[in-house]
């Protein structure tokens, strides 16, 4: 007969056992004529080792993204519990068969998932390891390049959520104020871009400023003086954006000279003909050289001569032509290419004489003439 405890109700039937555990089972053995026996054994179930399996034993994350990783073998099925060996720099959740990852800071780690002892089954355990980057930022940035304006102009750098400072030297003092220029040239600004979790972002765009073109523009662009005025020719600079110093060349220093004064171009003529006057305005810090150009016509005023021949009959005295103006000096000649003389000739005997003449005035232009003494 069996038993479950000593001083218990013994049957004929010996207990049996499924779940893991010790049990005492008591007997006594009875025959008509002998003594009775009796004693106790154990029956021993151990537990079966647990097993766990794990959909992955390690991963990468950055710091900006989540991920997850399942338990696919929980042999015991007994509840999950999760254990962080560095919970600095990662946080998890259970739902069910998956660990919820979320990255707080770059590093390295292990998670350890345990699924708990059962009546049956022991405590077992399987390891996640997890790396953990930084995030990359996705940063956007834009150089600057126009022409001289005389305002002030940056780039542009673009990251939501994130800090950006600019520098104007890269290993300079970054600050939160992006620099400007307003003035004509090439400019580097250095920037980096910071946000908790991710890479440092560094980089660089430039501000290129051209110089602008500069507008010079005078009174007029062609003019005559006519020399015997003795007067100069005054063309004034109506524009010049630059307010750069301006200098003026003429193509023919024999013909006229120039000076500049103030706003004015002061023209000086000397002798018949053509000169182009060069004006420039010089190249500034913000502004390019520029240059206009002014025709000059110098002109000699005719002279007002008086002149006549001699038609006469012989009467024994010299006869001459007559040529007169007033203020100019006459000289004459009986060639046209002979010796020109004060002296204006006479003739007295018959015959048709030619005398030729030029007459002159400082200013003007000189008169070519010849005129005929006919004595019958």
């Amino acid at each position: 007969l069996y038993a479950t405890s000593e001083n218990g109700q013994y049957t004929a039937t010996s207990p049996t056992y499924v779940n893991a555990g010790s049990y005492p089972v008591y007997y006594r053995v009875s025959k008509v004529g002998y003594a009775t026996v009796t004693g106790c054994e154990m029956v021993d179930i151990k537990k079966i080792p647990g097993a766990i399996a794990l959909s992955s034993s390690e991963g990468l994350l950055t710091t900006a993204n989540s991920g997850s990783f399942s338990v696919i073998t929980n042999k015991s099925g007994g509840s999950l519990s999760v254990k962080i060996a560095n919970p600095q720099i990662i946080t998890t959740a259970i739902n069910g068969n998956k660990i919820s990852m979320k990255p707080l800071a770059p590093g390295k780690t292990t998670i350890t998932v345990t699924s708990a002892a059962t009546d049956n089954f022991t405590e077992a355990s399987a390891t996640y390891t997890i790396i953990i980057k930084s995030g990359t930022l996705n940063v956007t940035s834009k150089s600057y390049s126009g022409v001289y304006d005389g305002k002030p102009h940056g780039i542009t750098v673009n990251c939501p959520g994130a800090d950006v400072a600019y520098s104007s030297s890269r290993d300079g003092v970054y600050s939160s104020k992006c620099p400007v220029y307003t003035d004509a040239g090439i400019y580097t600004v250095y920037y980096k871009v910071s946000k908790n979790g991710y890479e440092t972002f560094y980089g660089s765009e430039t501000v290129t400023i051209s110089k602008a073109a500069n507008k010079l523009e005078l009174s007029g662009n062609k003019g005559t003086i006519n020399i015997s005025n003795n007067s100069d020719l005054i063309v004034r600079i109506i524009s010049n954006s630059s307010a750069a110093s301006i200098a003026a060349t003429s193509s023919n220093p024999n013909i006229a000279s120039v000076i500049v004064n103030g706003e004015q171009i002061i023209i000086k003529a000397y002798d018949k003909g053509e000169a182009t006057i060069t004006v420039t305005s010089k190249s500034t810090s913000n502004y390019e050289s520029a240059s206009v150009t002014y025709l000059l016509i110098v002109e000699r005023e005719k002279l007002n001569v008086m002149h006549s021949s001699y038609e006469g009959i012989y009467d024994g005295l010299p006869h001459n032509i007559s040529v007169s103006c007033p203020g100019a000096t006459i000289t004459y000649s009986v060639s046209e290419n002979g010796d020109y003389t004060a002296q204006n000739p006479g003739f007295v005997d018959a015959g048709t004489h030619f005398v030729y003449y030029k007459v002159e005035k400082p200013g003007y232009e000189s008169f070519y003439g010849k005129e005929s003494v006919v004595i019958t």
